[in-house]
């Protein structure tokens, strides 16, 4: 039925409301002028009232097809209405027995046609209309005998029902039209508002991660105004002590000095590797590239730069690496995390003490890396805001060292990346124990999570 109505009137998302009410106005003023000529030829009424209906049948089969084939403009609209009420309505009224008929019934519904199809200024139509139909039911009063008369009552009471009907049908098209146009455009603004909810979510969310970026940004800054300064404190104060006392001191002192002097400017160094390194994976700079890579020998690249500190400490490293260990892996990336696990493993690991590396695939085909101490440990505040920048919760190593946290933040989104995962099991007074886990392919969905 729906089909039906819509090849009729035209497909609603082809034809606004205004142009389908005008149609469908066109075809009931078809249907009214077909059966009403046809209801006049078999009451055997004058030739008039049934030739003039067929006239009309086809002025408005010549509206109907101009207006499905092309645009209307207000004067096609005006044309259309006005042949209908002005020229139709009243012959058709006085060939049905005038106030007598049926006809007249259609007054108002024609009136509310007109104020719902009419474009523009309508004021000046409904005026003349009005006065139309105030006109003929002058000269229906003045000259009752210009009007059709009915053979009979029984004759008379059919037209009328017929004229009810057809009045009612056209009521319910137009109201039904109305009704559709009403649910598609309340289905329009529900689907726009939805639209517009998951933008302003869409923009709330981005706007608290802005503001996250903002807080964590002011809090990188904090830290490393923080940290530069704590590592040229050292620098300076002794080697201004150097260049004051350096008469008087002995070469003991002297050396003591000088190698105080050079772990805060390796300190410092290494504080600015992992910040250059880390703004690089902010601005997307670091690209992963897995080669297949021998692990073993990758580790004694990282032992060969941390031996120096463990030496300082006597802290003895234990590495369980099998020789024939081979693994699809960043060489940077995978280097770069075991160096800070290794170099925050020693540092805040006391003299004398032990640091163990291993490293296995799993049956996840997983490359597993821990990295255990037996340092200071942390607390389990500690361990929950670790990889996160907007914490500093670094602290002195134990000799001192100075930390930012800026290096398991960069541990993080390398491993990231490199689509592996990292975490850490720690206990206060107990050593802590880092790791990661590498997949064997960046471009799968991995299961590989490190065991904490």
């Amino acid at each position: 039925m729906k089909n039906f109505i819509d090849r009729l009137l035209g497909v609603s998302t082809e034809f606004e409301v205004r142009k389908r009410i005008y149609i469908s106005t066109l075809l009931a003023g078809m249907l009214l002028t077909f059966f009403g000529g046809m209801m006049n030829l078999l009451l055997g009424l004058n030739p008039f009232s049934y030739i003039m209906p067929f006239l009309s049948l086809m002025v408005f089969a010549l509206f109907y097809s101009i207006t499905r084939k092309r645009e209307l403009n207000d004067f096609s609209y005006r044309l259309g209405l006005g042949f209908t009420l002005f020229i139709f309505y009243p012959v058709i009224s006085f060939m049905n027995g005038a106030l007598l008929g049926g006809a007249h019934y259609f007054f108002a519904f024609f009136w509310v046609i007109a104020v719902a199809v009419l474009p523009g200024p309508k004021k000046s139509f409904l005026i003349a209309y009005a006065l139309v139909v105030l006109g003929m039911l002058a000269v229906d009063y003045l000259y009752p005998e210009l009007a059709s008369t009915y053979e009979s009552r029984q004759v008379r009471y059919v037209d009328i029902a017929i004229s009810l009907i057809m009045l009612l049908a056209g009521i319910y098209v137009a109201l039904n039209i109305v009704m559709r146009a009403y649910d598609a455009t309340n289905l329009t603004l529900e689907k726009k508002n939805k639209e517009l909810e998951s933008v302003q979510e869409e923009l709330t969310q981005k706007n608290e991660d802005l503001a996250i970026i903002n807080q964590t940004k002011d809090k990188f800054f904090s830290i490393i105004a923080h940290d530069l300064r704590g590592a040229f404190n050292p620098m300076l104060g002794f080697s201004d002590l150097l260049k004051s006392r350096y008469e008087t001191l002995n070469e003991d002192q002297k050396k003591k000095y000088l190698d105080l002097i050079n772990l805060s400017i390796h300190n410092t160094y290494d504080f600015f590797e992992n910040l250059l390194e880390w703004s690089r994976t902010q601005r997307g700079a670091i690209e992963v590239l897995p080669v297949h890579e021998n692990i073993p020998v990758l580790v004694e690249e990282v032992l060969g730069v941390v031996n120096l500190m463990a030496d300082k400490k006597e802290i003895s490293l234990e590495v369980q690496v099998l020789d024939d260990l081979y693994f699809e892996v960043d060489k940077y990336i995978f280097t770069t995390v075991l160096r800070n696990l290794m170099t925050n493993a020693i540092k805040y690991t006391p003299h004398h003490g032990v640091v163990k590396l291993r490293a296995e695939v799993c049956s996840q085909e997983c490359l597993n890396v821990s990295v255990e101490d037996t340092g200071v440990g942390m607390s389990q505040e500690q361990v929950a805001t670790l990889f996160q920048l907007s914490e500093n919760t670094s602290s002195k190593g134990t000799d001192n060292e100075p930390g930012t946290g800026l290096g398991l933040v960069l541990c993080k989104d390398l491993v990231d990346k490199h689509k592996g995962g990292i975490g850490v099991e720690s206990q206060p007074g107990e050593g802590s124990v880092f790791r990661f886990t590498i997949p064997s392919s960046i471009h799968q969905e991995s299961e590989c999570k490190p065991e904490v």
